[in-house]
């Protein structure tokens, strides 16, 4: 089959940031396997946002774009939503570590581990991403001149790191997932259950039957995707 002939059989395209043969490609061919839709890599977030601006549609069907939540402010993220879908996650490796997830893949190498021991586990690589999490979420604070710049700065670096220790505290896994970056993350909890590195557990993750349905994260981003696309 032909570049042109997978095209035009295709139900639709979905925009992500990436590169052809990248992580965020392959995991959103995984999630929207046996719907028609093509997945295509653009670049970065503005990259998906300018693709799905054109004025020409695409031949193959409806076109929508899905980003990362990064680290930016709610309403940037409202603005973005109005476009694009965009992530519940700070980016698309976060899937990777969420307890339901991650306990299907341990389950398919013959491990099994209890979902409060999971958590340990990804709240000690949260502590371990202090300074990561803060600064990216420093990085889209707002910004003075003049003499009061440092005090502002120390009252948002207060501020985050209260939210950080607080989210900690809490150990809720989905809070856990929107502040932290996901792919550190995942490099270390891969590390510490003995996945070679996090790629590796994506791989293991794309293997186990079913996932996709019974994993409540990816489900439901199938289906925000599916309607976004009018699918």
């Amino acid at each position: 089959m032909t570049r042109s002939d997978r095209k035009s059989s295709s139900t639709g395209v979905l925009y992500c940031a990436g590169r052809r043969g990248s992580f965020d490609q392959s995991f959103y061919r995984w999630g929207l396997r046996s719907t028609g839709v093509r997945v295509e890599p653009v670049g970065g977030y503005r990259d998906v946002v300018r693709t799905l601006q054109r004025t020409a549609p695409p031949a193959d069907g409806p076109a929508a774009g899905v980003v990362d939540r990064d680290a930016r402010p709610d309403h940037i993220l409202a603005r973005q939503a109005e476009t694009v879908e965009v992530l519940p996650y700070f980016e698309v490796e976060s899937y990777l570590i969420h307890p339901s997830i991650l306990g299907a893949a341990l389950r398919h190498r013959g491990l099994r581990i209890q979902t409060k021991d999971m958590m340990a586990i990804l709240l000690d690589a949260a502590r371990g991403t202090y300074m990561p999490a803060i600064n990216a979420h420093l990085n889209h604070a707002p910004k003075s001149r003049g003499s009061s710049r440092l005090e502002q700065m120390a009252a948002q670096y207060a501020e985050q790191l209260e939210r950080a220790d607080e989210i900690i505290k809490r150990g809720n896994a989905d809070a856990l997932l929107r502040y932290f970056p996901g792919r550190q993350l995942s490099h270390r909890v891969a590390r510490k259950l003995d996945f070679l590195s996090a790629q590796h557990l994506l791989d293991t993750v794309l293997q186990v039957p079913g996932l996709r349905d019974q994993c409540r994260p990816v489900r439901d981003l199938r289906r925000a995707l599916m309607l976004r696309l009018g699918l």
